[in-house]
């Protein structure tokens, strides 16, 4: 991997391939949780789970699959958590 952007899209991938194998997540189904005002490069998924304006503007259409919370609520994430399709959290 070069960058940011390549290990964050490796770690997705791995996430999502547990989630349908192990956990058991029917096919297409996965979510990844994740913070707002994140900074993960500017891939079209990374910029999926971007909450910055000018990252996202003129971009679109965007990968599905994210649930953002504000960084630092607990409670947020522990409400997210318990969708059974969550594969992960990247923070």
């Amino acid at each position: 991997m070069n960058t940011g952007a390549e290990g964050d899209e490796t770690a997705l991938k791995l996430c999502r391939k547990w989630a349908y194998k192990v956990k058991g997540i029917p096919v297409d189904q996965a979510k990844i949780v994740c913070c707002e005002n994140n900074f993960h490069g500017r891939t079209i998924t990374v910029v999926s789970m971007s909450t910055d304006p000018q990252a996202r503007q003129d971009y679109g259409p965007f990968t599905p699959g994210f649930i953002i919370i504000p960084y630092n609520d607990l409670n947020a994430l522990e409400r997210a958590l318990q969708d059974p399709t969550v594969a992960g959290f990247l923070v």
